[in-house]
């Protein structure tokens, strides 16, 4: 029975023990979620990313809200996706290339809100461009000169 608390999450009914401290931890991910699916799994991505990642199973689908507002209260930045992932494989490559892992945006492939907002945000960027600019403000200057 993993019970949370404001700075671990633990489970000392059980053997063996389960502690993880709350401040090595650097993101949460939760795996398989889906609406007709009864359970995910949640994974604790740590902040010395040689250490490696932690991994909760079948959790029932009725505790997602729940987690999601725990991790918000340790102001715990969390993720969340259809499919399970290779970790193993995932971490031995940002370990291999952490530089390139940053440069491409860190851990954002795992959200895939940040894909849709960065393309809106690209969209809204070439709509404020057509809406404004440099002729039009030479334009402007332009007619500001003749009078």
């Amino acid at each position: 029975m993993l019970q949370p608390t404001t700075h671990c999450l633990i489970n000392v009914i059980e053997w063996p023990s389960f502690v993880i401290a709350l401040d090595e931890v650097e993101l949460v991910h939760f795996e398989r979620v889906q609406f007709q699916l009864k359970n995910f799994d949640m994974v604790f991505i740590f902040k010395d990313y040689a250490r490696k990642i932690e991994m909760i199973n079948s959790i029932p689908m009725s505790s997602l809200d729940a987690i999601k507002e725990w991790l918000n209260s340790c102001d715990l930045k969390y993720t969340e996706g259809a499919i399970s992932l290779n970790w193993p494989k995932i971490m031995k490559t940002i370990n291999e290339h952490p530089d390139n892992f940053f440069e491409d945006g860190g851990w954002k492939f795992l959200d895939p809100e940040s894909e849709e907002e960065k393309e809106e945000g690209e969209d809204s960027d070439v709509a404020g461009d057509e809406s404004w600019g440099p002729g039009e403000a030479n334009s402007d200057e332009e007619g500001l000169k003749k009078r």
